[in-house]
């Protein structure tokens, strides 16, 4: 009898998808454990039929090149990361926070305008993949010392999930909009704290339910 192949999940992101701590010092990030990740969370619920393959990074941007950051580009790494990964069934996708940093001088409609170009790059080179698009949570500047580096940034957050929900129906894509459902950790005003992830954990599987995304043999 062959083997059965697990369904491959790709969850691609930037720190939120990496697990880093909320406070954690620049330079110095501390990741939470793969059991509380909301990556290892999600594999828990789903079982041992299924693989999650995680691809966070911290920093990472939506679709262009930082020239005092080198590798921060998503859409730029993606394309190596998707031939490296397949065959995939599933894509999980939640950038735009590090889009949203005042340097960067990007408005909501530009860091839409990113996504979709990572929308469109998945959709070209994994075709048989599902994808569930997820817009980030939002960004707190009254928290410590966030505004030195995301001045501005809160209601480009804000403005994210309505025109990430239309991107998504008009890619015909899955979405869900974190923004409604957990809030930034008050330690950094851009992180997720430990209950966060297991909250977010909760509502992708049931997404994923909802949306006959996962099938279980």
């Amino acid at each position: 009898m062959p083997i059965q192949e697990p369904m491959r999940i790709l969850c691609f992101g930037d720190s939120n998808t990496q697990g880093v701590v909320p406070g954690s010092e620049v330079g110095f990030e501390v990741r939470f454990g793969v059991n509380v990740r909301w990556t290892g969370q999600l594999h828990q619920k789903l079982g041992a039929g299924f693989a999650i393959i995680e691809e966070g990074l911290m920093g990472r941007v939506t679709d262009f090149d930082d020239p005092n950051r080198i590798g921060k580009n998503g859409l730029a790494y993606l394309q190596p990361c998707l031939e490296s990964h397949r065959p995939l069934d599933l894509v999980i996708l939640m950038l735009g926070t590090n889009d949203c940093k005042e340097r960067y001088h990007r408005q909501p409609e530009d860091i839409a305008g990113g996504v979709r170009n990572l929308l469109i790059k998945i959709a070209s080179l994994v075709p048989q993949a599902k994808i569930l698009l997820l817009a980030p949570p939002l960004i707190d500047e009254t928290a410590p010392g966030i505004k030195v580096r995301y001045l501005g940034a809160e209601i480009k957050s804000r403005a994210l999930g309505g025109l990430l929900a239309k991107l998504a129906q008009d890619r015909q894509v899955g979405f869900l909009d974190l923004a409604k459902i957990v809030p930034p950790s008050p330690k950094d005003g851009c992180h997720l704290d430990a209950q966060s992830h297991t909250t977010v954990a909760t509502k992708i599987y049931e997404k994923l339910l909802e949306l006959n995304y996962v099938h279980f043999t």
